[in-house]
């Protein structure tokens, strides 16, 4: 199994799409973990900022 990272920046013009993204994603939280399940995927997240 492969291990990947990665971290982006948004440009400040496509905050609110991503935000967007994020809601429609929360929405079908159950959806969305179970298709990741089914590709094999897995994630996880850093707080980079120290919060």
């Amino acid at each position: 199994m492969g291990i990947g990272a990665v971290l982006i920046k948004l440009k400040a013009n496509l905050l609110d799409n991503a935000k967007l993204w994020k809601g429609e994603v929360e929405e079908r939280k159950s959806e969305t973990i179970e298709t990741l399940k089914v590709e094999g995927i897995s994630f996880g997240a850093i707080n980079r900022s120290g919060q």
